[in-house]
């Protein structure tokens, strides 16, 4: 299979994916296997954005199991490549030696094992609102084409939809939840004009 076929099979993959359920944390692990087998990456994470800590919280990986960390890694905007993609809205590229990059060195992240390359895109709602971010890691130094960077791109816009119907889903279920939980008070309670009438009978 070529590398066109595979890039064009992920964004199949990635759009049914979206399109067929609201869980978002299956979603997202899907993502990281499904990029990191296409772009022949050793590694992929991805991170969702807590705009109350103002941090992007690791929520998917491939090569690393989220499980085995004593603690899930966070990063602020701006801080390592990741961070710095995310703050500044556009892809970010360190073909080698990124493992020696002090930004990276910086940022309590899972283990690296030697990382030479990564690459890491945000994740924008609507464009424009910060959502999240996703990178790709080798073991050996790589040049990322143009064509490659689009499609992680692509994946982040299409991960950005996937947050967005998981989080309208949630506000629904929270919606019904209050509507069912008043349903009952209103069940407990009768009525002022219930009670009114039935004083007046007595």
């Amino acid at each position: 299979m070529t590398a066109a076929d595979r890039h064009l099979r992920l964004l199949t993959e990635t759009t049914a994916a979206v399109n067929s359920t609201l869980d978002l944390e299956e979603v997202l692990h899907l993502v990281a296997d499904k990029v990191a087998d296409a772009l022949r990456a050793d590694a992929c994470f991805v991170y969702l954005y807590d705009e109350r800590a103002d941090e992007l919280v690791l929520r998917a990986t491939h090569g690393t199991s989220v499980d085995e960390l004593t603690r899930r890694p966070r990063m602020r905007p701006g801080e390592g490549i990741t961070g710095s993609a995310a703050a500044e809205r556009s892809p970010v590229m360190i073909p080698s030696a990124a493992h020696l990059d002090p930004p990276l060195q910086a940022v309590p992240e899972p283990p690296r094992g030697g990382v030479e390359s990564i690459l890491a895109v945000p994740i924008l709602a609507q464009g424009e609102r910060l959502a999240g971010a996703l990178n790709v890691r080798t073991l050996a130094p790589r040049e990322y084409g143009q064509d490659e960077v689009e499609l992680l791109v692509s994946i982040a816009d299409q991960v950005a939809q996937s947050i967005l119907h998981a989080q309208l889903y949630a506000q629904a279920q929270r919606r019904v939840a209050e509507l069912e939980a008043l349903a009952k008070i209103s069940e407990r309670c009768p009525s002022r004009s219930t009670s009114r009438s039935r004083s007046r009978r007595s």
